[in-house]
């Protein structure tokens, strides 16, 4: 029996979409071909998925059959001009108690400031390949993604559920915290020093934590060197907290990216961190990348 290359090739088609859905699962393809004849995917999402969380930029949905994945689509709310004046510092225009100038209202932009434009080109960041493979284990991985951004397919990340979660995965589950505002100044002043110690060259963070420079780790700048099996005591409080934090090879990478990459330290919180259901590693759920994108090397 002969076949012909229409025949073979519609084998081959079917072959391959027994095993993607095997890979991704029927309610993916069910989403990516209702997408492909022109159906709004927040629509199709609502539909057939699950709504697992929601932020200023995206809205993130899970498979009730594949639990490794989650689909983002950009959330496309946009403020209203009231939205806009009930916002700190803003009045309406015209206001003759306006008394500080302001930016003018945007329709484009949500209540959070952040425009469609941004929310594209943070999906686009954290879609970047490059990003991926220059930071393994850092970002979600993604598989795919729609032409305009509008969603990415990504490696499923579990949030943490609090600061006290956050601080067992950064290796500070011993340490206590003010509560408030204070402690959270205290946390970030230790985020954005770890950050920086990593960074090349020569800089206070490095200075500060001279004295624990026992040997050259690999993955490090050679003018930082730390013994994780080092007991860390002292009255410097601060400095034995970076120090616990920076033991973490793990750790130490995800700050490098941070740095390399502008993100923010504030970004490196509880809300914003969560274990892969692959890896079982600590990630980074939001690449918080709003500016323009740019090729990586």
């Amino acid at each position: 029996m002969k076949i012909t290359k229409r025949q073979l090739l519609e084998i081959i088609k079917k072959s391959l979409l027994i095993e993607y859905s095997e890979y991704f699962g029927n309610k993916f393809i069910e989403f990516k071909n209702r997408f492909n004849k022109g159906e709004p995917a927040i629509d199709i999402a609502r539909d057939i998925l699950d709504e697992v969380g929601a932020g200023s930029t995206r809205i993130v949905f899970s498979f009730s059959d594949n639990p490794t994945i989650v689909i983002k689509l950009i959330n496309t709310a946009v403020q209203s001009r009231l939205d806009w004046e009930a916002r700190p510092g803003n009045f309406p225009v015209g206001d003759p108690l306006r008394a500080v100038p302001g930016r003018d209202f945007d329709p484009e932009e949500d209540i959070h400031g952040f425009t469609t434009k941004n929310k594209l080109q943070s999906n686009q960041w954290e879609a970047d390949l490059t990003m991926q493979q220059l930071y393994p284990d850092i970002f979600p991985r993604t598989f795919e993604v729609a032409d305009d951004y509008s969603w990415i397919l990504s490696e499923r990340v579990v949030p943490l559920k609090n600061f006290n979660e956050l601080l067992d995965n950064i290796n500070l589950g011993d340490e206590t915290f003010s509560a408030g505002r204070i402690g959270n100044i205290q946390f970030q002043a230790i985020i954005e020093m770890a950050v920086d110690a990593v960074r090349p060259g020569d800089n206070a963070a490095k200075r500060m934590i001279s004295e624990a420079m026992l040997f050259e780790m690999e993955d490090l700048d050679p003018t930082l060197k730390i013994d994780p099996e080092r007991p860390l005591r002292g009255k410097n409080l601060f400095k034995r907290r970076i120090m616990k934090v920076l033991s973490d090879q793990h750790l130490r990478k995800m700050f490098k990216a941070m740095g390399e990459l502008d993100i923010p330290s504030r970004e490196f919180s509880a809300k914003n961190l969560g274990i892969s259901t692959i890896s079982g590693k600590l990630m980074l759920l939001d690449a918080s990348l709003w500016k323009a994108h740019k090729k990586l090397r």
